[in-house]
């Protein structure tokens, strides 16, 4: 099993402060306002295995903000509706704020 550690940097300047670029290294993965699930779609057209594990910090710090295997992350995406931020998972949606139903926190913790 392979980390990938990806490291993320504001890159929307003042207007669009939701914007991320994503490196692993020097390689730019992604520049979204989802850079974790983006960069992990670009790691497996790049070759990583499902197995392998995603970490991300944001670049002034050196404390993991997320992290999930490969497999689990390239699942999830996140949507934006009138009532904010939402995970979809197979079916589950989560609400900005709200709490994970247990079955999504077990697949998140894989």
């Amino acid at each position: 099993m392979t980390e990938f550690e990806i490291i993320i940097a504001p890159a929307g300047g003042h207007r669009q402060a939701d914007i991320f670029a994503a490196f692993w290294g020097d390689i730019l993965l992604a520049t979204s306002r989802t850079p974790f699930f983006d960069s992990v779609r670009k790691l497996l057209e790049l070759g990583a295995e499902p197995n392998d594990l995603l970490i991300m910090r944001h670049c002034s710090s050196s404390t993991t903000s997320l992290r999930a295997r490969v497999s689990v992350a390239a699942k999830l995406a996140v949507h934006e509706t009138n009532a904010g931020l939402g995970m979809f998972n197979g079916g589950i949606w989560v609400r900005s704020g709200a709490r994970a139903p247990r079955s999504t926190a077990s697949i998140a913790a894989q």
